[in-house]
């Protein structure tokens, strides 16, 4: 391992050394003494006597690597060269234990037990739902305040504070390096290193400044000690199951893959049945994104043992199991975690194989486009069921499918700056009452009257045939849907 300027200014601290570091990276791998034919190698510290390095200077040892100094007011060069060959044995042996964790069967409780003593104070790591995952036990109940007594009692921050926090910096869990984060939502700054698997985001690490501000030797070490957490996640990522398909759904939600078979049976080892009726839901935050996503995920699915949820695409993704409750049965459970997250939920119509997933997830998108969006509330497949439909045929059907006279009313509508088509579409839409259709129009009746006359002349269609009126209808959803379902509002 490499070693800093500032980590063996840390082991050094009883010296009360002078420091003049200004590169400082973790590149030092080796100490030697300096002597007048010493070649520098990039690698290596030097230490020696400062008369050694420059003229009329003094016996105080100097420690320097590149351009960096630490100035020792000690003329005993032994035993500070013997001082810093103890800090790579220690930070050695470290690594040593570390890596041999790594390659057995040890979990993150490990690796928090022998890195305690390095990092000296309080630190936890937080998997992907913002939930306890490990902690030091520096971390006394007694010596945190309220926030971080609920964090070890409960091993979870509560949601209004999660909210506050992720409302306010909703960038944080996007950074790649070790950064700095005082707030008032906290009771002591601290240090936070993020950890992501196929750039997606799985948990963080904090290291509080609880007993002052962390010298860079330590924030350092922190990096380094995150980097180990970093290649745990690494090397577990193909053994944990829920991982996998975790990854296998949402590549069948975007269409990149079909894993039907490989999710039927992993939904089988967890004892769903593939007969068994199911629905998907989409969750998604009516307002701000607070990025809890993972967090009200993974609490949904530690409460609930009917449904299976992961995050897609900035939203929640629920798969319900209908075996042992209806689906109304289901949601009005969910209903209380959505009304305090701020979320609202769309159903997608019950389905049983899984090879359908990429339309329910379809057919969940449609009716968040179009629903009210009010947090705690769920939406319905079958009241979405044409919105759906329409969606559809816009992707998959040719143009060629308008009827002919809607066609040419758009042609002499925009020709002659009438509104013949419109007038057509909501006669049709309010099943041929003259009335009604002048109401959704906001026109008087008599002026219906003569573009219904005008319409009259200028067709050669029967509008009393049931086919023809569909196809006219179908024709203007298809080609304008937002205008069509403003006009049936009306």
């Amino acid at each position: 391992m490499k070693l800093s300027m500032w980590i063996l200014a840390d082991w050094l601290e009883d010296y009360k050394p002078h420091l003049e570091i200004q590169n400082g990276k973790r590149e030092i791998g080796s100490v030697k003494l300096f002597t007048s034919h010493t070649v520098p190698l990039p690698d290596t510290v030097y230490v020696g006597k400062m008369k050694d390095f420059f003229q009329n200077e003094d016996n105080k040892v100097l420690c320097t690597h590149k351009n960096d100094l630490i100035i020792l007011p000690t003329d005993d060069l032994e035993e500070v060269l013997n001082q810093i060959l103890e800090a790579f044995s220690f930070y050695r042996d470290w690594d040593s234990a570390m890596l041999a964790a790594l390659s057995s069967d040890c979990m993150i409780d490990d690796f928090v037990r022998i890195s305690e003593h390095i990092l000296k104070e309080p630190f936890f790591i937080l998997d992907s739902g913002q939930r306890l995952f490990g902690k030091s036990s520096l971390y006394k109940d007694d010596e945190v305040d309220e926030q971080w007594q609920q964090l070890s009692e409960k091993g979870s921050a509560d949601l209004p504070y999660l909210i506050r926090l992720n409302q306010r910096y909703p960038t944080i869990h996007s950074q790649k390096c070790v950064y700095r984060l005082e707030t008032d939502l906290f009771p002591h700054s601290c240090y936070c290193q993020n950890f992501f698997l196929n750039e997606q985001w799985i948990g963080i690490c904090n290291l509080l400044e609880f007993h002052g501000p962390l010298s860079p030797g330590l924030v350092d070490i922190f990096t380094l000690f995150c980097s180990y957490i970093q290649q745990w996640f690494d090397s577990h990522s193909q053994q944990q199951s829920s991982l996998l398909l975790h990854t296998m759904l949402r590549e069948m939600l975007s269409g990149e893959a079909e894993h039907t078979d490989e999710v039927t049976y992993l939904f089988e080892v967890m004892d769903w049945k593939l007969s068994e009726p199911k629905c998907f839901l989409l969750l998604r935050c009516s307002s701000t994104d607070y990025n809890i996503h993972n967090h009200l995920c993974q609490t949904l699915s530690k409460n609930f043992d009917f449904l299976y949820a992961f995050t897609y695409h900035n939203s929640i993704c629920i798969l319900c199991s209908l075996s042992r409750h209806s689906l109304q049965q289901c949601t009005q459970k969910l209903v209380p975690w959505l009304s305090r997250s701020n979320y609202y939920g769309c159903c997608s119509a019950v389905f049983t194989d899984f090879s359908g997933l990429s339309d329910c997830f379809r057919q969940t998108e449609i009716i968040s486009e179009n629903c009210g969006k009010e947090p705690g509330c769920f939406y319905h497949y079958q009241d979405f069921s044409l919105s759906y439909g329409f969606s559809v045929m816009q992707k998959s059907v040719s143009a060629d499918v308008i009827h002919p006279v809607v066609n040419e009313l758009r042609q002499y509508d925009g020709k002659h700056h009438t509104e013949l088509g419109k007038t057509l579409f909501a006669y049709l839409a309010n099943e041929r009452s003259p009335s009604a259709a002048a109401r959704a129009l906001q026109i008087h009746r008599s002026t219906l009257v003569y573009r219904l006359k005008r319409l009259e002349e200028l067709l050669k269609y029967n509008l009393d045939d049931l086919d023809t009126r569909i196809h006219i209808l179908i024709s203007y959803r298809f080609l304008d849907h937002s205008f069509s379902q403003d006009a049936e509002k009306c």
